[in-house]
This record gives structure tokens, sequence and C-alpha cells, in this order.
């Protein structure tokens, strides 16, 4: 600070006390007129002076600050206005501090954890004798962290009965939420994971991060049933097949359709046929490759025979062949069984006299 103070003109007063200064302060002294003046009222006894020297003003300004979210307060110092005869702030007491909240009526202090936006930098501490202080705040700008994306999960996943999760590659749970990530069913158009960065974090690259994953369904085993030989002869009754899931996890219901493979005859009459396994109920399983049975041969029914009879008056030689026919039996009802018959020619002639079948 600069001299300030009353001068002393001339040497017909003498001065005791403080009539100059440097520094702000309240100051006082007296003034008496030599033993060869008086004031210009004709006295002569001391007057006292107060005087003062007023502090000047100082601003101190916080710098304005940008930091990441998640990242301890910071400050890029303050600027000062204000400074006489070339001072610094080398002059000033105190230590500089820093206060970092929110802005109104009832501010929360700015921590690690408190979410993008803005606060104030309050900056405080200093002290000084001659100069008012003034402190103005700054902005600190707290900007979401950038992170990078997760990648995603190669498993091949496989129905099992249980919950299976999709765990992409660099998912971080203090950063990140993750959606659509656990499921159960078999689905081979796939499901969608979505992962989003939690609050005050963004993608370093931008945009969204979903990944579609596949549980494939369990392929299952059969099992079918047989039929024995009498069940493979001729009954005029469609001969039929079935097939049991094996593989199916326990507590699941898994019934197989099956029908006549059409590559084959029927499985009514003489002939070979089988059965093809075409569905599952359970939309958790697949059939394998191989879903035809094992080949089976439906067999002729044998059937009885009834002859006819000739009279002995029948059997009497005339020149004329003697036949006779014969009925089947036991032949299943609505079909058509003829029997052809022919003479027995190791038993001779059915014409001349003799034996005959």
């Amino acid at each position: 600070m600069a001299e300030a103070g009353y001068s002393q003109a001339g040497t017909y007063v003498v001065l005791e006390g403080v009539s100059r200064a440097t520094n702000a302060g309240s100051y006082q002294f007296t003034a008496t007129p030599d033993g060869n003046h008086t004031w210009s009222d004709g006295s002569t006894e001391p007057k006292t002076y107060e005087w003062s020297i007023a502090k000047a003003p100082l601003t101190v300004t916080a710098r304005t600050k940008s930091i990441a979210f998640g990242a301890a307060a910071a400050n890029d110092g303050v600027e000062y206005s204000g400074f006489v005869n070339g001072e610094t702030e080398a002059v000033l007491g105190g230590t500089l501090t820093y206060t970092y909240q929110t802005s109104g009526a009832s501010p929360v202090a700015y921590t690690t954890s408190s979410p993008v936006g803005t606060y104030d930098i309050i900056p405080g501490g200093l002290t000084s004798n001659n100069y008012e202080i003034t402190f103005v705040k700054g902005t600190l700008t707290v900007g979401a962290k950038a992170i990078a994306k997760p990648t995603e999960d190669t498993t091949a996943f496989t129905y099992t009965g249980s919950a299976q999760t999709y765990s992409p590659v660099g998912f971080d749970s203090s950063t990140m939420e993750i959606s659509g990530d656990t499921q159960t069913s078999a689905n081979e158009s796939g499901y969608t994971v979505t992962v989003t960065p939690k609050q005050g974090y963004v993608w370093s690259d931008g945009g969204t991060c979903t990944f579609t994953w596949v549980i494939a369904k369990k392929e299952v085993g059969l099992t079918w049933s047989t039929l024995t030989a009498d069940e493979l002869v001729y009954s005029k009754t469609a001969k039929t097949l079935s097939a049991t899931a094996t593989g199916v996890v326990e507590g699941d219901s898994c019934t197989v359709t099956a029908a006549l493979n059409t590559a084959a005859n029927s499985n009514v009459n003489v002939g070979s046929f089988s059965f093809k396994a075409t569905e599952l109920s359970n939309s958790n399983y697949k059939l394998p490759d191989n879903k035809v049975s094992d080949t089976y041969t439906i067999t002729p029914k044998e059937v009885g025979l009834e002859w006819s009879t000739l009279t002995a008056d029948e059997l009497v030689y005339s020149k004329t062949a003697k036949t006779l026919s014969a009925t089947a039996t036991g032949v299943e009802s609505g079909d058509t069984c003829d029997v052809t018959v022919a003479l027995n020619t190791d038993e001779g002639s059915n014409v001349n006299v003799g034996s005959f079948s």
C-alpha cells in the first residue's frame, strides 16, 4: 500500500501521534502550534484529528474446471483482481481453500458418487488487513465418464431345464446394468440382452450395446415299442408302433408323435412297414436325425381247409372226371379268400377206376 495521511505545512505546528500510514486502519494524531504561532482564532490548545485508510477491494474468483464422473473434486486455481502498487497474493494471509457443493438454498457437498452436473467451486480461507476480499465462485462441471462396451459371450447354450446366464466379456456391474441375460427355455430365434451404462457413464463409442443369444433345443433319443411274431401275422388290423423320448430332463414331459413311414408299405396287409417320429410335445427338445423305427414284416395268416365230398353213387365209373372243391376257414371277416384246387397227380386218375385226391 502507498503511504497516506496528513503532511505538516511548514514548521508552525507540532504533530504527535500517527499522521501518515501505509496500511489500512484507523489513526489519530494531535496538532499543537509552536511557541511563535496560534490558531486562527488565537487559541493555542492542541487539536485532535482522527482519520483512516480503507481496505482496497480485492476479488478472488475460482476458475472453472471439468472432471469426469467419479473423480475427486479438483480446481484450476483462482484469479485475483484488485491488487495495488504491484502487490501479489504473497501479501495475503491464511490458506486458500475450496468448497465444492450444489447451488441453492440447501447446498449439498460434492462427493465422488455425486451425479453428473454442475457444482459451485467456492474459494475461501485468505485474509488481509489491507484488502477487503470478495470471493467469487467458479463452476465445476462433472461430465459422464466414457467406458468401453463389453463383448459377446461365445458360450454354446443348450437347454438343461435350469436357468442359464449370458455373460458378456468385460461386463462390470459397478458401471453397467444388464437385462435379458438369464433364461431357461430353448429359443433358437434368440433372446436379446441389453447392456446400458449406469448413471454417470457413457459408451466410449456411443450408440447402444445389445447381444442376441440362443438356447438350443436338447436332442432326445428314441426308444421304439416292438411287435412279436404272433402280432405280425396278418389280422386285417393296422399294426402300430410307439416311441418314447429318452434323455429328457427330470420333471419334464415330452411325448413323441409317430406316424406310418409313407416310404414303406402298408401296415395292414402282408409286407414290410416302419414308423417315423414326426413331432415332440415339448418345444425345448428336438428329434434326432434318425427318426425311423426298425422295419417289420407282416406275415400271411394260415387258413384251414374244408373239402367237399363225393357219394358212393358219384364214385361209380362214368367216364366223367370226379372233382373236389375246398373252402378256406379262419378268413378275417369281410375278406374274400378263394381256394384253387387241382388233381393230385401222385394219386392217379380221377376218371378211371382207382384212387385219386
